[in-house]
């Protein structure tokens, strides 16, 4: 109840916000254009789908990370770094089903509401499992406007295992004396947005704002955020079968500065860690203050060609760029980090017919990280790369 108790504010802000803009924008229909019929009864469909794709990289990890995963032995069974972590790569199904309702709102106009949820079924990282809740509504403002606010909820979520502790307090550190803990976390996210189709019908604005929270389980609670994010973007049709869009985000990551188990070689930084009267000793435990703050852009662009009236291939290109802004001596993974994950995106989507539809395709992802301060990196390094295909097939009764 505590998730949800905090949720009340942000929901309450975000559709006071949907109510004064609707008006406004519902003033006038563009110059030439017919008014909008009015709705006076309601519509109800359900969605039904099923989505089946293949991870290679399903804990997002390194080259070497993926080496030792394969190949765990005595000394990662003990410390638990790979527990619930059984394969890099993953199968997975997500079965869904969208509630639907489209009728008269504010004005007499178009309102849409729209209740999913469906279910991530990991076949070989089972710990992996989860469910997805998203709510939205969309209010037609105009002839050529609409206002939406969405709502997702994820209730918990497993991302993988990270050092908590060790227990050994005095001397080097072994791999079997280190302990790994699940990082396991709880995410909401609201976002409102608005679109506005310009005369000619062929381009459209876009706008959004909204807040992301996060709250991990302990003992990782540095790795709680809240995350306000805005962004824009517009979408313009060359032609009746090829359209290209264009977005860009940008969200400023907050995050608690904690003081957390770290394992540092002593010669790195000069210090005597252990108080054993030199600084020559390697991997010693020491408790150290992190900041995982930074500020995230994203950029996106992509376009859709149609085959035909119902079928289209979409090829997309998505940037992130990460700036941290840790300033701790010891906190050698984000002070003074950035990195840059590049997504690059093709898919073929089919209607069937009026009801079924088809979905497939391709992604591939590597991401690239520099962080000038860790002693253990030289120049910039290669985090991960992932690539997945999917196949999923949806029908509206």
């Amino acid at each position: 109840m505590k998730n949800f108790n905090s949720l009340t504010g942000p929901l309450v802000a975000v559709g006071m916000l949907i109510v004064s803009i609707c008006p406004g924008a519902m003033a006038k229909n563009s110059p030439g254009k017919k008014p909008e019929k009015a709705l006076k009864s309601w519509k109800t469909t359900v969605k039904v789908e099923g989505k089946g794709r293949y991870d290679t990289n399903t804990f997002l990890l390194s080259d070497r990370q993926k080496t030792k995963l394969q190949t765990a032995g005595p000394d990662e069974q003990v410390s638990g770094r790979f527990k619930d972590m059984n394969n890099v790569h993953d199968y997975i199904f997500t079965p869904s089903v969208k509630f639907l309702a489209e009728g008269p709102g504010l004005g007499g106009r178009k309102l849409g509401l729209q209740a999913g949820i469906d279910y991530d079924m990991y076949f070989l990282n089972p710990r992996r499992r989860h469910v997805n809740v998203a709510l939205a509504a969309e209010q037609n403002t105009s002839q050529n406007g609409r206002a939406r606010v969405r709502f997702e909820y994820i209730p918990s979520y497993f991302y993988r295992n990270y050092l908590a502790d060790a227990t050994n307090y005095t001397s080097s550190v072994l791999p079997s004396e280190r302990v790994y803990k699940p990082d396991v976390y709880s995410e909401w996210d609201v976002t409102v947005d608005y679109r506005y189709r310009l005369a000619g019908n062929r381009t459209a604005l876009l706008g959004r704002a909204g807040y992301l929270q996060r709250r991990n389980q302990a003992p990782f609670i540095g790795h709680d955020r809240n995350e306000p994010h805005m962004g824009g973007g517009l979408d313009f049709g060359l032609s009746k079968l090829w359209k290209i869009e264009g977005t860009y985000d940008f969200a400023l990551v907050d995050s608690p500065r904690v003081q957390e188990v770290m394992i540092l070689n002593e010669p790195d930084f000069g210090v005597d860690f252990n108080n054993d009267g030199s600084a020559t000793d390697l991997s010693i435990r020491t408790v150290q203050f992190v900041d995982r703050r930074h500020h995230e852009h994203r950029f996106r662009a992509n376009t859709k060609l149609g085959i035909r009236e119902k079928s289209y291939v979409e090829f997309g290109y998505e940037r992130r760029h990460r700036n941290f802004l840790s300033k701790e001596p010891f906190d050698v993974f984000h002070n003074g980090r950035t990195d840059n994950r590049n997504t690059f995106h093709v898919a073929f989507v089919s209607h069937l017919t009026d009801s079924l539809q088809l979905t497939t395709g391709y992604n591939y992802i590597f991401e690239n990280s520099n962080r000038p301060n860790d002693p253990g990196v030289v120049g910039e390094v290669n985090d991960y790369k992932r690539a997945g295909a999917f196949l999923g097939m949806s029908y509206r009764f």
